[in-house]
């Protein structure tokens, strides 16, 4: 029923409606394949157990004389990879190939397996996602993985709730922060990208950790105690890396808890994450009111910005924004930037996903924030009804909105993502796509864009952006 309000709330801001989104008029600099069959793949079994193979069944080789395969993970960072040579007599005779995946180094998770054949000279590719769980005895007793986060928030606390500390939609007095961790479960057979929640059609009226990713524990910590573990939370990591993440308008304390459990896991992250709540109405129709609280929440989160690059003994941090959260993140990285403050070398990737920001506003930001950080990332797409609607309210466009045109930035990697599968809303859609949550990893991964198999090279009015590959 709330995605159902949203869309109704959304439609009734749309002044009128498009019958098709408009897809930037962009060019591309790279052909995409074409002249020979795609590439399927087909899973034998999508779920293994522990040190089985996993069989992918290929359909469409026919003439390939390369096929290369890799395997990105959601519970392990290291990349699986691997390729074969198919004889001509084999090429000319067969039109299907089987891979088999040796899973005895994998824990148990979730996992996606890109192919790619190469015929002619052209490439054609598929993905498929698989599982790896435990059938032993030595089987956890629960069938779910605990994901461990921290988190800060400048919401007023609220009551408990069992095992979790609930937090409001009103601002903490003074804004003042509140520190602590929490604790998500990741159901065994969880498919990258979805956030499980109960289902009236399934007829679930109550959360299950072992279906669902739920909120388990959320426990308030004071600031000495809560640096200390986040500090042997960095330090059991080699990398010593923190992922930050801001969520956008109408979220709440626990949705926000959710949906961070699920990137750390999609995304395989090793080191600390870190969400940061700001109070967010939580509802709908509190638009307005959300766009006030994040104007005051900037001041709060750029000294966090600060204690975590100077006291946590991080050495890399990345930053992912949703929606009104992007506004949040500008804000303090051009206060930042005005007192000629950079937390460069250690803001290594900030993930700006469909923001709500207006896009004229943040053209006049974009030189001055861009000192302040490694790498910035834009995810935009025409398909995005809340920022259509959001364009309409306010009369102007917003940055993550590419209708009629993608916004495209000096020093910024602009990511077109129209072309990618969205969902009700297509507003969470970075979160929700795998093809996105896997370019993310790349990323994080120090990939540059034109590294990324996923990407294709684009231009519009001589500038240069990227589009998914279709």
């Amino acid at each position: 029923m709330r995605i159902f309000s949203q869309y109704i709330f959304f439609l009734l801001l749309l002044v009128c409606t498009n019958a098709s989104a408009q897809v930037p008029r962009g060019t591309p600099t790279e052909a995409y394949p074409s002249g020979s069959a795609s590439l399927v793949c087909e899973l034998e079994t999508k779920k293994v157990s522990y040190g089985e193979p996993v069989r992918v069944h290929l359909e469409g080789t026919r003439l390939a004389t390369k096929i290369d395969y890799r395997v990105i993970t959601g519970s392990q960072s290291v990349e699986v990879s691997g390729s074969f040579s198919r004889s001509a007599a084999v090429s000319q005779s067969s039109n299907a190939t089987s891979v088999m995946v040796d899973t005895s180094g994998f824990r148990p998770g979730s996992y996606r397996l890109i192919a790619t054949a190469i015929a002619d000279g052209k490439t054609t590719s598929c993905e498929v996602n698989f599982s790896v769980f435990y059938a032993t005895a030595a089987r956890p007793t629960e069938n779910y993985q605990r994901v461990k986060l921290f988190f800060a928030t400048d919401r007023a606390t609220g009551e408990t709730q069992g095992d979790v500390q609930t937090f409001t939609s009103s601002r903490a007095e003074n804004g003042s922060l509140k520190f602590g961790t929490a604790e998500v479960s990741i159901p065994r057979d969880h498919r990258m990208g979805e956030l499980e929640r109960p289902s009236l059609l399934r007829l679930e009226f109550r959360e299950d950790p072992e279906k669902h990713i739920v909120l388990l524990k959320a426990t308030t910590l004071n600031e000495d105690v809560f640096l200390k573990e986040l500090q042997a939370r960095i330090n059991s990591d080699p990398q010593k890396e923190v992922l930050i993440f801001i969520h956008g308008y109408s979220v709440t304390f626990e949705e926000a808890a959710r949906r961070l459990g699920q990137i750390t896991y999609d995304l395989g992250f090793a080191g600390a994450p870190i969400l940061y709540s700001w109070p967010s109405q939580g509802t709908i129709f509190g638009y307005t009111a959300d766009e006030a609280t994040i104007e005051w929440v900037i001041p709060h989160f750029e000294n966090f910005l600060h204690f975590v690059a100077e006291q946590t003994g991080a050495s890399t941090m990345y930053v992912i924004a949703h929606s009104m959260g992007n506004r949040a993140v500008s804000g303090a990285l051009k206060a930042l930037a005005d007192k000629g403050q950079t937390l460069k070398p250690k803001l290594k990737e900030i993930v700006m996903a469909a923001p709500d920001i207006d896009a004229g506003v943040f053209q006049q930001l974009a030189s001055a924030i861009q000192t302040t950080g490694g790498r910035f990332t834009i995810y935009e797409s025409s398909k995005d009804l809340a920022l259509e609607a959001s364009h309409r309210f306010h009369g102007f466009a917003r940055l993550g909105d590419t209708n009629p045109t993608v916004h495209v930035f000096d020093g910024y990697d602009c990511i077109e993502a129209t072309g990618i599968d969205t969902g009700f809303l297509g507003h969470s859609y970075v979160m929700e796509s795998g093809s996105i949550l896997g370019d993310i990893f790349e990323l994080f991964k120090g990939k540059d864009p034109a590294s990324r198999f996923r990407l294709a090279a684009m231009r519009v009015d001589g500038k240069s952006y990227w589009s998914f590959r279709k």
